[in-house]
């Protein structure tokens, strides 16, 4: 009985964890992030539960001969537990950041600490990512039965698909404080193109908006007739040889700014043509 009730608990403790990590795993994925983060609470305090079982095995007298399978058996309960926190730091990450965009569209301010709350959780995600994959690898070495290699191959694929995100959200997250103008003000021109006039670089410029952000939060978005702009413009510029004799438009306008099929170069010279016909940059 001594022997069977503890290794009872270790079979319920495992098999509770695996459904309660891929049920984080799950939830995360689909941007259910208060049921990831629930769910990794629970596998994390179950693997745990099933370590301290194991520790209390280790004096049985069955298992010190066994010393190699023990570790073994331990380090899959920790690597479990890992895979719980990770899912946790990266749900609170992403919560994080998607309420400090949330706040700053709504113009609510005081996101600073939202902001830097999302990049310690995905830093620490990322941390526990790493470990987590070389954990993986050194018990994929060892000698297991096929479908536990299964499942930790299975692991090690996801595994790739997280680091990938997150490297990608660490990379975004560091981005927003320039892109939402936390320290100086931003100014965005957005150009409402229509795809039934085609141009090189899109579609005719019907409209464009101006979106200002300042501290972190949207101070204003305003939507403009193209026309209104252009009018505005004082002097000539030559237009391309195509919009000269196929159009038969002697002038270039920021309605048709966008005659280059490289973004960079359209995006420049819509900007162009915004400071010059209204002299907002």
């Amino acid at each position: 009985f001594t022997t069977i009730l503890p290794l009872l608990v270790i079979c319920l403790t495992g098999i509770l964890g695996i459904l309660n990590l891929n049920k984080s795993q799950s939830a995360l994925t689909t941007g259910q992030l208060k049921e990831a983060s629930d769910a990794g609470v629970r596998a994390k305090h179950l693997f745990i539960s099933g370590q301290q079982v194991i520790g209390l095995l280790s004096y049985h007298p069955l298992f010190l001969w066994r010393r190699s399978e023990h570790s073994l058996l331990a380090a899959i309960f920790k690597t479990g537990e890992r895979g719980g926190v990770t899912v946790i730091h990266i749900a609170n990450a992403t919560g994080s950041m998607g309420e400090f965009v949330r706040k700053s569209i709504k113009g609510e301010g005081s996101t600073k600490a939202l902001l830097d709350e999302a990049i310690g959780e995905f830093q620490t995600g990322a941390t526990e990512l790493s470990i987590l994959g070389k954990e993986l690898e050194d018990i994929s070495a060892q000698p297991l039965p096929s479908r536990v290699q299964d499942y930790l191959r299975s692991r090690q694929f996801m595994l790739a698909e997280h680091k990938e995100t997150v490297s990608t959200a660490q990379t975004l997250v560091q981005l927003l404080p320039d892109l939402l103008g936390l320290e100086d003000k931003r100014t965005y021109l957005v150009l409402f193109q229509n795809n039934m006039e085609l141009r090189p670089g899109g579609g005719f410029i019907g409209s464009y908006g101006l979106i200002s952000f300042e501290q972190g939060s949207l101070t204003s978005f305003d939507v403009f007739d193209v026309y209104s702009a252009d009018g505005q413009l004082r002097g000539h510029v030559n237009p391309p040889a195509p919009i000269r004799n196929i159009l038969e438009q002697p002038n270039w306008f920021l309605r048709d700014s966008n005659w280059d099929p490289d973004f960079q170069n359209a995006s420049r010279q819509a900007a162009w043509f915004l400071q010059k016909e209204v002299g907002t940059s």
